[in-house]
């Protein structure tokens, strides 16, 4: 496993990022509240930068992934949707804002329906992530060591004195 090319991770990038935003929806003929996207380009690279350091960073070590190698797009893809929705989470507690007058309190911001969110998408990151990390863990181990049946096979098959196909024939 090889890192991509420069050109090859940049292509990749660019398609999460689609990606990312068709997702989450984040359109802005679809967004009646706010004017244009809510997530720019650019902030979406950077989750796409802090999700792939998180999953590299964590243990067990397996590699070092990109985007245009990353081993599963729905995971890379849930981990930066919830590094996105904290960070307007932080922005709409920033600005949140309770207004009251006559016995009716409006209340402008949605930041703790953001945080939920973000919080929720967070958790089912970092279940499927440990879920792919053993994974991968599994199988560079069964791979490091020839296969555990294989190397099993060639240290006990003296012991038993038969080699099947030549004693017992074909099995048809």
């Amino acid at each position: 496993m090889g890192a991509p090319s420069y050109d090859e991770e940049l292509l990749a990038r660019r398609e999460m990022v689609d990606r990312i935003r068709t997702r989450a929806r984040d359109f802005a003929p679809l967004n009646r509240l706010i004017s244009g996207e809510e997530h720019s380009d650019r902030m979406i690279m950077m989750a796409l930068h802090d999700i792939i350091d998180d999953f590299n960073a964590s243990p067990p070590p397996v590699g070092a992934f990109f985007v245009a190698n990353f081993p599963n797009r729905l995971i890379l893809i849930t981990g930066a949707l919830a590094i996105l929705i904290e960070s307007a989470a932080l922005l709409y507690a920033r600005n949140d804002l309770a207004y009251a007058s006559t016995g009716t309190t409006v209340q402008f911001g949605q930041s703790r329906e953001y945080m939920h969110i973000a919080a929720t998408m967070w958790q089912q990151y970092e279940v499927k992530k440990k879920e792919l990390k053993t994974s991968i863990n599994a199988q560079q181990a069964v791979a490091a060591s020839g296969g555990f049946f294989t190397s099993f096979a060639r240290t006990y098959r003296p012991m038993w004195g038969v080699d099947t196909l030549r004693d017992y024939g074909s099995l048809e």
